[in-house]
């Protein structure tokens, strides 16, 4: 399945995430990984709550980073 930029996403209900320090953890149960986000992957993960275009996205993190929408949508 393609995603377009006006794809509809959100994240998915299975990986436990929770802060520590100043990243956020994911851990999978079933599979036994887990991983440590960055403030960036954090911040896409916090607005992946709710069904959000990856346009939209992509403009929040262009608002909030020092990213240009083209280097965003790649």
């Amino acid at each position: 399945m393609a995603i377009s930029m006006k794809s509809r996403v959100i994240r998915s209900s299975d990986p436990i995430a929770e802060p520590v320090d100043d990243e956020l953890v994911m851990a999978d149960i079933d599979s036994g990984k887990y991983y440590g986000l960055n403030d960036i992957a954090t911040a896409i993960w916090q607005n992946l709550e709710k069904k959000i275009t990856v346009e939209d996205l992509c403009k929040r993190l262009c608002e909030s980073y020092e990213v240009n929408p083209e280097q965003c949508s790649t």
